[in-house]
């Protein structure tokens, strides 16, 4: 298969992305990383007309748009939260906390709006149990599911000091 990943500079998904698609391309796949910043997306299509596009809906542009409503690819892309945990946050924020979370804007919305019907699902890093509250209004745009980086090791490991993993530098965040 031919995936075309889209990038958006050097940040901890940037990097997720290039060992994705180092991964897929070992595992005999053919993989164009696009820097979305400062590659034409039409290009990226006519040349290698991908048939898998990883992309991220804060990065839609009417290029991209235009190239997804023209292409037989199946897309995927990451998404910015839109749930009903913004209302919380919000109000934790006007009472002075500082809480850090990208939301959904409405420009990013309509534009997934316009291709909806062309997109497999949107997701983000959540666990399963806190997915709905975080990314839950995007399923009544299309469908939204958690992916594996929403790593809680309080589910998944049953919350318990696992020596293998011990660190001494860690990185948590993008």
């Amino acid at each position: 298969m031919r995936w075309l990943i889209t990038a958006d500079g050097p940040n901890a998904h940037h990097y997720h992305r290039m060992g994705v698609g180092k991964a897929l391309n070992y595992a005999g796949h053919e993989v164009l990383l696009l820097d979305i910043r400062h590659q034409s997306p039409y290009d990226a299509f006519d040349k290698f007309n991908p048939e898998v596009l990883w992309t991220q809906s804060y990065n839609l542009n009417d290029s991209l748009i235009k190239c997804i409503q023209q292409s037989d690819c199946k897309t995927f892309m990451r998404a910015f939260d839109y749930g009903p945990m913004k209302k919380d946050i919000e109000k934790l924020n006007d009472n002075g906390h500082n809480i850090m979370v990208e939301f959904a804007g409405e420009t990013e919305i309509k534009n997934v709006e316009k291709i909806a019907d062309r997109v497999s699902f949107v997701c983000n890093h959540y666990v399963p149990s806190m997915f709905n509250e975080a990314m839950g209004d995007w399923n009544k745009i299309v469908k939204a599911v958690p992916n594996m980086l929403g790593f809680c090791p309080f589910i998944y490991a049953g919350g318990q000091k696992m020596k293998e993993f011990a660190s001494d530098v860690s990185f948590i965040g993008s």
